[in-house]
């Protein structure tokens, strides 16, 4: 997730939404386009349409789609499994889950998945095909403790 900047934010152009769209296209990503929305939106910040985005999230987007292009042989499933793991990364975020240095706590985030996710196993030990019932539970409990903070 970005850190949202103080100064005035213009939103997305039609050209950086071609680019980005165009971009997921290629990659075969289109049906993650919400996850990697919701991934590269500014903290605290939910996008329903890319239509909504601010041009510094587009360009967040923009960035590392290309850096996936660049890649050699790109794995589709290793980069599903990233699109998963940044999802639940930035619940955890979104939990205030962070350390001294206001990054995400790593090792309280894999200590958790490994003693509370459903397969109680380390992240880095889910395929692609168990991440998105972690990814669930892990968003079902962001709502739970956002529902509770908002009472």
């Amino acid at each position: 997730m970005l850190e949202r900047p103080k100064k005035k934010l213009n939103k997305v152009d039609i050209q950086m939404l071609t680019k980005m769209h165009t971009l997921l296209k290629k990659l075969g990503l289109t049906e993650f386009k919400q996850d990697i929305i919701d991934t590269h939106a500014f903290k605290g910040r939910y996008v329903f349409t890319s239509k909504n985005l601010f041009e510094k999230e587009a360009e967040a987007i923009i960035k590392y789609l290309k850096n996936l292009q660049l890649e050699a042989n790109p794995d589709r499933s290793q980069i599903i499994s990233d699109i998963y793991c940044r999802k639940i990364f930035s619940c955890f975020a979104a939990m205030g889950w962070k350390g001294p240095d206001r990054r995400l706590d790593l090792p309280k985030v894999y200590t958790w998945i490994h003693e509370h996710g459903y397969l109680n196993k380390h992240l880095k030990k889910y395929s692609v095909d168990e991440l998105p019932q972690l990814m669930e539970q892990v968003q079902n409990l962001r709502d739970a403790y956002l529902m509770s903070i908002n009472k």
